[in-house]
């Protein structure tokens, strides 16, 4: 049997650019995202581009060969400076919120193409990001949000799901919210299966792995470890991911 994880008070908290996450074990998951996402936005070679929340690019570096030019923006982007060109692909870093408001100017004033992966979890006001980004967007351009609905198949603890429900944007109100702003929204769902040694999951819970659980201190997080080894029966854990896609064409 697995012996037990806890919580080191000098456990190292996953940074969420640099760090491992699941996916370090999972290389198939790109390919089904992108196999999600690349009918939904239907780029052509003479696309313009902008993915928000790309990260490390892993998608932006298989999306930019499908358009003329791509910018990948992201707070946390590996550039050493705010802008670095490589190519087709320009690296911006900034967020959504200083893009939508105008703080911040991409290399392009419009766009055929936005996808945004996670970046409207935890804003205050999605619409409002939503319609200063639609404002970019050419004729008969695309804007595809990839999120998750507030309820998920995680086998995490009482406090965490309840605070993901709680800070998660509902994908129905982002549909809305793309309507609002002048854009047909197309709302679908998808899971991805996960499965993990039940020590691996309780590890990464341990280390903060993501940053949800960076809102816990401690103590909190040594009390949901518990709750969820109480929870958990067997030397595995099986879960699927639902993501949700929302899609909204200018006219």
């Amino acid at each position: 049997m697995d012996e037990d994880i806890t919580l080191d008070r000098s456990t190292r908290r996953i940074n969420v650019f640099r760090g491992r996450d699941w996916t370090d074990d999972y290389p198939a998951f790109t390919g089904w995202m992108l196999m999600h996402i690349l009918p939904r936005l239907r780029l052509a070679g003479t696309d313009i581009a902008a993915e928000f929340g790309g990260g490390p690019g892993l998608l932006a570096y298989c999306l930019h060969r499908h358009a003329t030019a791509m910018a990948c923006v992201d707070q946390a982007a590996p550039a050493r400076a705010k802008r670095r060109t490589d190519g087709r692909l320009t690296w911006f870093r900034a967020s959504v919120t200083e893009v939508a408001s105008g703080q911040a100017r991409l290399p392009h004033d419009s766009y055929d193409v936005m996808l945004l992966r996670h970046v409207l979890d935890e804003i205050t006001d999605p619409a409002e990001v939503i319609a200063g980004l639609a404002a970019l967007l050419r004729p008969g351009g695309r804007m595809l949000v990839v999120t998750r609905p507030p309820a998920i198949a995680y086998p995490l603890f009482a406090g965490a799901l309840e605070l993901f429900a709680r800070l998660q944007p509902d994908p129905a109100g982002i549909a809305a919210a793309m309507a609002a702003a002048g854009l047909e929204p197309e709302l679908g769902y998808d899971s991805f299966k996960l499965a993990f040694s039940a020590r691996k999951w309780q590890q990464m819970v341990a280390e903060r792995y993501a940053p949800l659980l960076s809102h816990f201190d401690d103590i909190q997080l040594e009390a949901g470890l518990a709750e969820i080894r109480q929870a958990q029966h067997g030397s595995r854990v099986a879960f699927e991911d639902t993501f949700a896609f929302i899609l909204g064409t200018a006219a």
